[in-house]
């Protein structure tokens, strides 16, 4: 979700699409912790790309110049997705050594919409 120019329809489509009672399960990484999400980059109507800070780019096996970040979330996605699509959403954090499960971006988060 750290590549996605419009965040807002993209939540309110995965609500829209879910069950009653079904759940939207990720992972994205969670740059700014207990600081406030922030637009990376935006894209205006007309397909112009805006890069609000020194632009940055993952990996991406499709090309060779990476994905474009949009956005550093911070733990206030859950309050955003609440509140655009409706579905309460929980971060869990899992670091489980024994499982092999340790990183410095070991956010899961779920979303849920309402019966």
């Amino acid at each position: 979700m750290e590549h996605i120019f419009d965040p807002e329809k993209a939540f309110k489509e995965i609500a829209r699409v879910l069950k009653p009672g079904g759940a939207h399960i990720f992972t994205a990484p969670l740059i700014n912790k207990i600081r406030k999400s922030e637009r990376w980059a935006s894209m205006s109507p007309s397909g112009e790309i805006t890069h609000h800070h020194e632009p940055e780019y993952h990996g991406n096996p499709v090309d060779a110049k990476g994905a474009l970040v949009t956005m550093h979330w911070g733990y206030d996605i859950a309050c955003f997705i609440q509140e655009v699509a409706k579905t309460p959403t929980v971060i869990i954090q899992i670091d489980d050594i024994d499982k092999g499960i340790r990183a410095e971006y070991i956010d899961v988060l779920v979303s849920v919409k309402q019966p």
